[in-house]
């Protein structure tokens, strides 16, 4: 008897055991589940294209929406990530991290996930509502014990979920870099190609320069600085009549001029989105020195390259730069300012160029770095020794002011139904820079 007493005491005793077990799992899950929706989930939403979003969020993609499965839990709040390599590296990295942290050290934040009101707004992407937490998640995710492993993968999530960029509106082929044919893509020219014809076409008269029509903005100014709007105007007005075809991609980047004292520097300050290595970066700052080496420059150029400018979007351009030229360099009477902004927007903006070889057989892609020769070269063959005409200051500050009020004056006689009308030579996106006023004086020459 005493026997079946003490077996019955066993079975009860491991069966209350497993339910403590299986409670515990199922409170694992739940407060996973709580702290991935708060870590990531929730910074991810100021990625997404909202419209994409709603739709999504209509079946899957509800806070806490997971399944039990037999490694664990499948969780499936979050957008697609495989949109592109460095996009699934941080999700991943920023999933892992979060799920360490839960699993192995207890880890119970505090989740404003679960305020009365946020599952709601966050259903229908209220993202102007709901954005104020994004601090409070940024610091949970800094303080992950994980975090200083996967800081470069993490820190691309939160780098554009603070900027609100888009990240879920990629071909797949295209995030990864997979070589694929879609008959509505631009066709790019190699960088040797490129450089060719864009220093053929600056070597030319500007009254003889044929145009397209088109008017994509790929180097922007809010400045009338001396030679400022006709570096401006000579690199658009060239690109456009090279690659005829809206660039889908619509990067710029935002000149300015550097003070009397700093005429042989180069300023770069380019955003961290753009992808720069120290290689690189060391060969931008080698090549712009061969550049104004051939244009037979007497000092040597300094070349300053910061990576804390934030990105600007607006009127459909992402401006990922601000470049600074020194007044010596402007004041050549030949093409060197143009050739260094060409060479700098070559570097920043790859999407101008095929810079790549594709196997026919394996599909195989390889990249073709741009080098020296390829650049020098060009420019040597078609502009250097070419004279520009370069005005006085007073002159160049007139002529600018004169074609401001003359596209006013056009744009404001034009009837309603001209509004789709491509003018050449308009800079609509000029606008963009995000130059302050303590900047300008601090940046801009006071001639």
């Amino acid at each position: 008897m005493g026997t079946d007493i003490s077996m019955t005491d066993a079975f009860e005793d491991r069966y209350n055991l497993m339910e403590k077990l299986q409670n515990k799992i199922e409170e694992n899950r739940r407060r996973l589940s709580h702290t991935l929706d708060m870590l990531v989930a929730y910074p991810l939403m100021f990625t997404e294209v909202p419209e994409h979003a709603r739709l999504r969020k209509q079946g899957y993609g509800q806070l806490s929406d997971y399944r039990e499965k037999p490694y664990g839990i499948e969780y499936r709040t979050t957008p697609s990530w495989m949109g592109s390599e460095k996009l699934a590296k941080g999700v991943l990295s920023l999933a892992y991290a979060t799920a360490h942290d839960v699993l192995n050290k207890d880890y119970n934040p505090k989740n404003f996930t679960l305020i009365n009101g946020f599952r709601d707004n966050y259903k229908i992407h209220n993202t102007d509502l709901l954005q104020p937490f994004l601090e409070r998640a940024e610091k949970e995710i800094k303080s992950l014990s994980l975090y200083p492993k996967y800081k470069e993968e993490i820190g691309y999530i939160l780098y554009h979920a603070k900027r609100g960029t888009e990240l879920f509106d990629t071909e797949v082929k295209l995030g990864w870099g997979i070589p694929f044919t879609m008959l509505t893509n631009l066709t790019l020219l190699t960088v040797k190609e490129l450089v060719e014809k864009v220093s053929l076409s600056l070597s030319i008269p500007r009254s003889r320069r044929h145009t397209t029509g088109i008017n994509t903005v790929y180097v922007s100014t809010k400045t009338q600085d001396y030679m400022i709007p006709q570096i401006r105007d000579n690199i658009n007005v060239c690109l456009n009549t090279v690659i005829n075809q809206s660039n889908q991609n619509r990067k710029a980047i935002a000149l300015y001029a550097k003070k009397r004292e700093y005429g042989n520097i180069v300023d770069i300050n380019y955003s961290w989105g753009v992808d720069m290595t120290r290689t690189k970066r060391n060969q931008l700052v080698r090549l712009i020195q061969s550049v104004s080496t051939a244009f037979g420059f007497t000092e040597p150029i300094q070349v300053n390259l910061r990576s804390s400018y934030e990105e600007v979007r607006a009127n459909g351009v992402t401006q990922i730069a601000r470049v600074g030229l020194g007044r010596k360099i402007r004041e050549q009477h030949d093409y060197l300012s143009e050739a260094i902004v060409f060479t700098i927007l070559l570097f920043l903006n790859d999407s101008l160029y095929q810079g790549y070889t594709v196997d026919r057989r394996t599909g195989k892609r390889t990249t073709k770095p741009i080098t020296a020769r390829t650049i020098v070269g060009q420019f040597k063959k078609n502009l250097v020794g070419k004279a520009k005409r370069v005005p006085s200051p007073t002159e160049d500050r007139e002529e600018a002011q004169e074609e401001e009020h003359s596209r006013s004056r056009y744009y404001n006689q034009m009837p309603n139904y001209t509004s789709t009308i491509r003018v050449p030579h308009v800079t609509d996106g000029a606008s963009i820079a995000s130059i302050t006023t303590d900047e300008i004086e601090h940046h801009v020459d006071p001639s």
